[in-house]
C-alpha cells in the first residue's frame, strides 16, 4: 500500500497522454482483435482519443506494415516528431514484403509478441514512463 501514491501518480501521467492508433496494412486476425481492444481502452491507461497523429503524443503501430505503407509511416515521425513511436508485432520473419515498423522507423518502444502478453504490456507501460521522465529532464 506504500506505493499507492506512487501508482495513482504513474497512472495519472498515463491518462493525460493523447494515443493515435495505427493498424498495419496487412494485419493478421490477431492484431484487429487487439486494436479493437486497444481503441475500446482495455489494454492501456492511455486514452486512444487523438484524431490526427498531428494530436498524438503515442502513436501505436500494430502489426506488419506493407512496402506500400512503409512511406505513410515513415511520415508518422515526420507529422508528430514530439510524439513516441511504439511497435507492436510479432516474432514472426517479413512475409510478403511487410515489416515490422521498427524495420521502417526508429521507434521508441518495440513490444514482440501479438497480442502482447500482460507482463509485456506492463513493461511497455513501465518504459514509457521511463522515456518520460527523460524526457523532462531533458527540457
Amino acid at each position: 500500500m506504500a506505493d499507492l501514491p506512487e501508482r495513482l501518480w504513474r497512472w495519472v501521467r498515463l491518462r493525460s497522454r493523447r494515443a493515435f492508433v495505427v493498424v498495419g496494412a496487412l494485419p493478421s486476425s490477431d492484431a484487429v482483435v487487439f486494436c479493437d481492444r486497444l481503441c475500446r481502452g482495455e489494454v492501456l491507461s492511455i486514452p486512444i482519443d487523438a484524431d490526427h497523429p498531428e494530436q498524438a503524443e503515442l502513436i501505436v503501430v500494430v502489426g506488419r506494415v506493407s512496402a506500400q505503407a512503409a512511406a505513410a509511416v515513415s511520415r508518422l515521425r515526420e507529422r508528430a516528431p514530439a510524439a513516441l513511436i511504439v511497435s507492436i508485432d510479432d516474432d514472426s520473419p517479413a512475409v510478403y514484403a511487410c515489416h515490422a515498423a521498427s524495420d521502417i522507423v526508429d521507434v521508441d518502444i518495440a513490444v514482440r509478441g501479438l497480442p502482447p502478453s500482460s507482463a509485456s504490456i506492463e513493461k511497455m507501460l513501465e518504459a514509457l514512463l521511463d522515456l518520460d521522465d527523460r524526457t523532462q529532464v531533458v527540457r
